[in-house]
């Protein structure tokens, strides 16, 4: 078993939905975010409600994408467009470093986390207008 860079354990390939999962320290029982309202009605707070088991998920599946992406902020959700901004300059010293979270596999990687927690495929795009 992995740990986290928080030191909580996580499973490379849990055998539930990932938001379903119950095991994990802390972790309350909670159905994915798909059966507690309609995969069409998600909206940017509901994703936020769900954002650290996508990041959980991300991580333990591919903790490059995760590194460079971790500290976005869910600027918009949009249709099926989320956007991520990484403009805010005080969260890392020296900048956060825009052309590796640009990667298009790295965006790939997050929409697939987000469609395991919450059942609805995303395009991610990222931003970090100053």
């Amino acid at each position: 078993m992995r740990r986290s860079l928080r030191g909580v354990p996580c499973r490379v390939a849990p055998s539930q939905p990932v938001a379903a999962r119950s095991d994990l320290p802390g972790a309350r029982a909670q159905p994915a975010l798909a059966s507690v309202q309609s995969v069409d009605d998600m909206t940017i707070a509901s994703l936020k409600k769900q954002w650290i088991v996508v990041l959980d998920d991300l991580e333990a599946g591919n903790r490059t994408a995760w590194l460079a992406l971790h500290d976005g902020r869910l600027a918009a959700l949009d249709g099926d467009v989320l956007t991520l901004d990484f403009s805010d300059a005080t969260k890392m010293a020296g900048g956060h470093g825009y052309e590796r979270v640009a990667k298009p596999q790295f965006a790939i990687a997050l929409a697939d986390s987000i469609e395991r927690v919450t059942g609805r495929r995303l395009t991610v795009v990222t931003t970090a207008v100053s």
